[in-house]
């Protein structure tokens, strides 16, 4: 009589690739941000306000980094020549591309207005800064923990 895999042993290994490549994922993602956290830390450290950290240069920068892991990470995880592959590519690397235009626009916006060349950013101006940044995280934590289940676990 033949023994057949216990779907209760399936699904811990299941649990175990997703919270594992997760973890890694996660860890990943935080390294990619780490040099504008730490930025905006030693920034908040020499007195400006906490309003100051929501108008940082830095965060567009932050942005473009995260759009283009994202592109990197997306091609590597789906490189298969499968059609659910091949489409799954081609939706991150648009996304990623828009990303990676819309930060640069940010990013320039940003800049000039930090050197005093351009006038004045409306608040909206970072409120879309922080919904690109928190997209492109989201984006990039997905794409690296499919590439670390891929690679890593096999599946």
């Amino acid at each position: 009589m033949e023994e057949k895999s216990s779907p209760v042993k399936n699904s811990k290994d299941g649990l175990s690739s997703l919270i594992g490549s997760s973890v890694h994922a996660f860890y990943e993602t935080a390294f990619i941000l780490l040099p504008v956290l730490v930025w905006g830390l030693v920034i908040l450290s020499v007195g400006p306000t906490a309003d100051e950290f929501w108008r940082l240069p830095a965060l567009p920068f932050a942005s473009l980094a995260v759009y283009s892991a994202s592109l990197r990470d997306g091609v590597s995880a789906f490189h298969q020549d499968t059609l659910k592959d091949t489409r799954e590519r081609e939706l991150i690397v648009i996304a990623g591309l828009i990303g990676v235009v819309i930060s640069s626009v940010l990013l320039t916006l940003a800049v000039l207005s930090s050197r005093k060349l351009l006038s004045y950013l409306h608040d909206p101006f970072y409120v879309v800064v922080w919904s690109i940044l928190g997209f492109g995280i989201l984006l990039v934590f997905v794409t690296k923990a499919i590439l670390i289940r891929r690679k890593k676990y096999g599946h």
